[in-house]
C-alpha cells in the first residue's frame, strides 16, 4: 500500500465514520431520547437537554469539519475517474442538502436567539434532518456506483477538462500564435 491509497482510504473512512455518527445521533435523538425528554417535568427536561447539548455539539461539529474536508477531498480525487453525468449532479445535490442538515444540526445544538424557535420544536426539524440524512446516503451510494470513464476519457479528461482556461492557436499573426481561451468539451 503507497501513502496515497492510504490518504483515500483514510478520507472515505473517515467521511462515511462522520456521516454515520451525526446521521446516528440524529435519530437516536429523534426517536428514543425525545419521547423520553418529551414524557419529564419541564425543569428536569431543560436541565437533561443543555448536559446532553452540551456534549452533543462537539461531534456535530466536528463531523460537519470531517464531512466538509474529506467530502472536498473525495470529490477531488474522483473528479476525473467518473464520468461528469450523473456523478457531478450528485455531488452537487448531497453538497447543497449537507448544508441544509448542518444548518439545521448546528441550530438545533447552538445558542443564538435568532434560532431559538427552531430549537423549541426539536420533533420538527429532527424528523426534517433525519430524512434530509437519509436521502443524503442514497445519494452517496448512488455516487459510489457512478459509472467511470474508460482509459481513453479519463486521459483526456486529465489533458484538457471541461472549462478550464487552457491555450488555444489563433490564426491572427499579430498575436504570436497563442491565445487564452475558455472551452467546453462535450
Amino acid at each position: 500500500m503507497d501513502g496515497e491509497f492510504l490518504l483515500m482510504l483514510t478520507s472515505r473512512w473517515l467521511h462515511i465514520l462522520s456521516a454515520t455518527v451525526m446521521a446516528g445521533g440524529a435519530i437516536f435523538m429523534r426517536f428514543a431520547l425525545l419521547p423520553v425528554l418529551e414524557a419529564r417535568e419541564a425543569g428536569d427536561r431543560s436541565e437533561l437537554s443543555q448536559a446532553i447539548i452540551g456534549r452533543w455539539k462537539v461531534f456535530i461539529h466536528s463531523g460537519i469539519a470531517i464531512s466538509l474536508i474529506t467530502g472536498l477531498y473525495n470529490f477531488y480525487v474522483r473528479f476525473h475517474e467518473v464520468k461528469p453525468m450523473p456523478y457531478h449532479a450528485l455531488f452537487g445535490l448531497k453538497f447543497l442538502l449537507a448544508l441544509v442538515v448542518f444548518f439545521i444540526a448546528s441550530a438545533l445544538v447552538g445558542r443564538s436567539k435568532g434560532l431559538a424557535p427552531m430549537r423549541a420544536n426539536p420533533r420538527l426539524w429532527l424528523n426534517i434532518n433525519v430524512g434530509l440524512a437519509l436521502v443524503i446516503i442514497l445519494l452517496g451510494s448512488m455516487m459510489r456506483y457512478a459509472p467511470h470513464r474508460s482509459p481513453v476519457e479519463k486521459k483526456e479528461a486529465v489533458q484538457s477538462p471541461s472549462m478550464l482556461v487552457r491555450p488555444v492557436a489563433t490564426s491572427n499573426s499579430e498575436s504570436m500564435g497563442t491565445s487564452i481561451a475558455v472551452t467546453a468539451n462535450a
